[in-house]
């Protein structure tokens, strides 16, 4: 399967960093999801560097695991990875991480739903500051949106 021979525990030592870093990862999304319910702004802004750092690490992770398939003379491609891990007897941590990252990605996906209802909470509040109460966005031809009045004047036909 190899034409370079790799050192079985320097891949678990690898997969294990990531899943430390996943749940980590997962700790600070968990911390900022609590932070977005309670609309702690400071809170999210010291979570900020946190999750950028242990992102940047996860990040550097999957360029090692890039370079290990290349060295394997392998494209990068999961099936490659999955097929290494296999033959390696991995799979069981390899399929943990894979739940981590999983659990991430869905509580990454929850808290970007609560950051978009309050954008739209605190652009329909500006409206109503402006006086805007009545109008609509509505989407035009080039898909960015423009503003629709549900007044008194409105045009109903062009030339």
């Amino acid at each position: 399967m190899q034409r370079t021979q790799i050192n079985p525990a320097l891949i678990k030592d690898l997969i294990d960093s990531d899943i430390h870093n996943a749940n980590e990862l997962l700790n600070l999304l968990n911390r900022e999801k609590s932070a977005l319910e309670a609309r702690e702004t400071g809170q999210l802004k010291n979570l900020l560097p946190e999750k950028k750092q242990v992102l940047a690490t996860l990040e550097k992770n999957a360029q090692t695991r890039r370079d290990i398939l290349k060295q394997l003379g392998k494209k990068d491609s999961n099936e490659n990875w999955r097929s290494l891990v296999k033959h390696l007897e991995l799979t069981p941590i390899w399929e943990k991480l894979e739940l981590s990252l999983k659990r991430c990605q869905d509580l990454n996906q929850v808290n970007e739903r609560v950051i978009s209802r309050s954008q739209q909470t605190v652009g329909r509040l500006l409206e109503i500051f402006r006086g805007q109460i009545g109008q609509t966005n509505v989407y035009n031809e080039q898909g960015s949106t423009r503003t629709q009045h549900h007044g008194l004047s409105r045009t109903i036909t062009t030339a």
